[in-house]
Formats: C-alpha cells, sequence, structure tokens
C-alpha cells in the first residue's frame, strides 16, 4: 500500500515538474518573441546585447525601417500594415543563421546582429522582400530604408552608440527615398 501511495505521488510530481517546465518555456517564449513577426522583440534583443555581444570581436549592426507604414495604413487599414510588417519579419528571418539575428526593434523598425564574416547582404534582404511582396494587398511597392555599420568591440564605444549610428545612416537612407519620391518625410 505504501509503495502504491509513493507511486502515484511520484507521478503527480513528475507530471507537475514536465507541466510547470512547460508553462516555464511558454512565457519565455512570449517574454522574448514579437507576436506579429515571430522575430526575438526588443526584450530579447537587449538580454543578447548584455550577454552574448560583449565576446563577439566584430559585429554588424543593420537597422531596417519601414518606408510609409503610416500611409499604407491610412490608405488600406491596419491589416495591410500587419502584412507589410509580417512580410519584413519573415524576409528577415530567411537571413538568420547561427551568427545572424533579426530582432522587431520596436513599431516598423528591426534590428539585424550579425557576427562580422557571416556575409549578410542588404541586396539579399530586398531581392526576398520584393519576392514575398507578389500576394501584396496594395498596389504600392514595399520599400525599406538600410542603415548598416560594421563594429569593434575594441572600439570604444557601447552597443547603444552602435546602434545609433546604424539608426542615423537609415534615416539618411529614408532621407533620399523620400526626396527621391517627393513623399513628405515622416519621422
Amino acid at each position: 500500500m505504501i509503495l502504491l501511495v509513493f507511486t502515484f505521488m511520484i507521478q503527480y510530481i513528475v507530471t507537475a515538474s514536465l507541466h510547470d517546465a512547460a508553462r516555464i518555456a511558454q512565457l519565455t517564449y512570449l517574454k522574448e518573441t514579437d507576436s506579429l513577426t515571430r522575430l526575438f522583440n526588443k526584450n530579447k534583443y537587449n538580454e543578447m546585447v548584455s550577454m552574448y555581444y560583449p565576446y563577439v570581436d566584430n559585429i554588424t549592426v543593420i537597422f531596417w525601417d519601414l518606408n510609409n507604414l503610416k500611409i499604407i495604413n491610412d490608405t488600406y487599414g491596419h491589416q495591410a500594415g500587419d502584412w507589410a510588417i509580417q512580410t519584413t519579419g519573415r524576409a528577415l528571418a530567411a537571413l538568420e543563421s547561427e551568427q545572424s539575428i533579426a530582432f522587431r526593434y520596436g513599431g516598423d523598425e528591426f534590428v539585424f546582429l550579425t557576427v562580422e564574416g557571416s556575409g549578410v547582404d542588404e541586396k539579399l534582404i530586398r531581392m526576398k522582400l520584393e519576392e514575398l511582396c507578389h500576394d501584396s494587398p496594395m498596389k504600392e511597392k514595399l520599400e525599406i530604408s538600410i542603415g548598416k555599420i560594421v563594429a569593434s568591440w575594441r572600439e570604444p564605444e557601447d552597443m547603444d552608440t552602435y546602434l545609433d549610428r546604424a539608426d542615423e545612416a537609415m534615416y539618411q537612407e529614408k532621407k533620399q527615398y523620400y526626396e527621391q519620391n517627393h513623399i513628405e518625410r515622416r519621422r
């Protein structure tokens, strides 16, 4: 009888532990992942920057931003805007590897971190985005602006500075895009 009670107690403890482990994994996923794009979110970016990237010698920081998301939302509705964000996320996810990772930084902004030498090319992301846009719910072409810097941890700057430099390079490209297309610039 004692053995039977003991067996049920062990079975209960094992089942409860497995359930708790599954719940912790689910909560961790929700904490680190953007629900719209399924990319890592800004929480995970901050964790990776503080825990992993300080030990990397050279890193490329690429800042991506959708052009005209407000116009897309105003013209076609927020479902089309969500589609544009999801499509951009899928294009970035297609380039991820062991040494390259994409994050939805916020709104229509994305950050891509890659260990130098892993060969991510902005042209590839533009081609992938064009490929994914064939079934677009809108007639306008989905456009992105990109800012890219190659950084070395041996330089006396921190990751926030690198991100700011990539962000500024992206806004320079965005400014050119708006000027070439005669669109009022909205940051």
